[in-house]
């Protein structure tokens, strides 16, 4: 153990200490990046209103209570009220105001003219209402204009006509994963790229000739691998744990897990990612066509295990089922579903179990060519 904590903290230093620029673009870009996305995905929020209603009518209670059914707000009622003070102090998204003549401007066919909408808020919340009350005015003033004289009686059929339906997840939570499963798309890519990418450093090494003299020390093949591997794992905790902790803190966005149960699934995937980046550089002297091998290989890995399972056809749902890549994502949608880690425990152990293989692969090649006497 030792020995495998001098060459780990050897990698480490060599994997980090260099130019500013490096640092940035392989160990701080990829947490920017990630929250900069968590930053711009939109949330599913629920906006706060109120309504001053001073027409108090039998159809303008029928409409404050057919736009209260709309599931993205909640809206307050009020005969008194001063909107825009309201909005400013922060206890309301928006405002609605429906002056005397909301009744005579239904009938007319102009009932925008009767409604006065405000909103604070610049990122859309105004287009949003609008368009909710737009809808809302549209079927009013076309029910009350159809059918003179018997527009109570039509707008209680409508109503009773209409659902509220609202989307649930089997956690029994309204959350759209849709956006989380997208960042954790990016995570684990991230992840994934980071933790291969750190195996050339054993290129470098052979070239320095660094690696062989390592081997005349007590140093063995295993010491010398694990230590890799472990610096790359080390490295990619660092990076995804940061990331995590930013999204969490300055974006809605849910993942449906915790940090910790986030950044495990990413950790073990990149055990896997870490093992298969040292077995294409063990198994060819050229750092080029490893290169090309390991991204190509990454590449496919990433996206049969991303794409959704709806979107592929049977042959590859079926191939896409074995992929380490598509493990992490049935941890993730494990926990979406109410889960704990615990019951994520089948894909993590065999995703364990994979880097072990591809470790124990690696370094039987290794010896193998080193008993022949060709290059390690």
């Amino acid at each position: 153990m030792r020995v495998i904590w001098i060459l780990l903290k050897n990698n480490i230093k060599n994997l980090t200490a260099k130019s500013p620029v490096f640092t940035i673009l392989f160990i701080l870009l990829p947490v920017i990046i990630s929250v900069g996305i968590s930053l711009l995905i939109p949330s599913t929020k629920v906006f706060s209103g109120i309504i001053l209603d001073q027409s108090g009518s039998v159809l303008s209670s029928a409409f404050v209570d057919s736009l209260s059914s709309n599931e993205s707000m909640t809206i307050q009622v009020k005969k008194e009220a001063d909107i825009a003070g309201e909005i400013k102090l922060g206890n309301y998204d928006f405002g609605i105001l429906l002056d005397e003549d909301f009744d005579s401007a239904l009938k007319q066919g102009n009932p925008a003219e009767s409604v006065k909408v405000w909103s604070s808020d610049a990122s859309g919340t105004l287009g949003i209402v609008k368009a909710a009350v737009q809808t809302e005015l549209s079927r009013f003033s076309a029910i009350c204009r159809a059918d003179p004289g018997n527009e109570q009686e039509n707008l209680e059929v409508y109503q009773k006509g209409k659902y509220n339906v609202e989307s649930r997840n089997s956690d029994d939570s309204s959350y759209d994963y849709s956006a989380a499963n997208m960042l954790f798309s990016f995570l684990i890519m991230f992840a994934f790229l980071r933790a291969m990418t750190g195996a050339f450093l054993i290129s470098k090494d052979k070239e320095l000739g660094i690696y062989t003299r390592l081997l005349l020390t007590p140093a063995t093949e295993f010491h010398y691998y694990m230590a890799n591997l472990l610096s790359n794992v080390i490295l990619v905790a660092v990076q995804n744990g940061a990331a995590l902790i930013l999204i969490y803190l300055l974006s809605g966005v849910s993942m449906g897990g915790t940090v910790p149960e986030i950044l495990l699934i990413i950790l073990v995937l990149s055990f896997v990612a870490a093992a298969l980046g040292d077995f294409f550089v063990a198994i060819t002297d050229n750092k080029e066509i490893a290169n090309i091998l390991s991204t190509f290989v990454a590449i496919i890995l990433l996206m049969a295990g991303i794409v959704p399972k709806e979107q592929l056809p049977e042959g590859a749902l079926f191939l896409s089922n074995l992929i380490p890549t598509r493990w992490a994502v049935n941890c993730l949608e494990l926990l979406q579903e109410g889960g704990g880690i615990s019951d994520c425990a089948l894909y993590l152990v065999l995703m364990l179990l994979s880097a072990i293989a591809l470790l124990a692969i690696t370094l039987g090649a290794v010896r193998r060519r080193s008993v022949r006497g060709g290059a390690v």
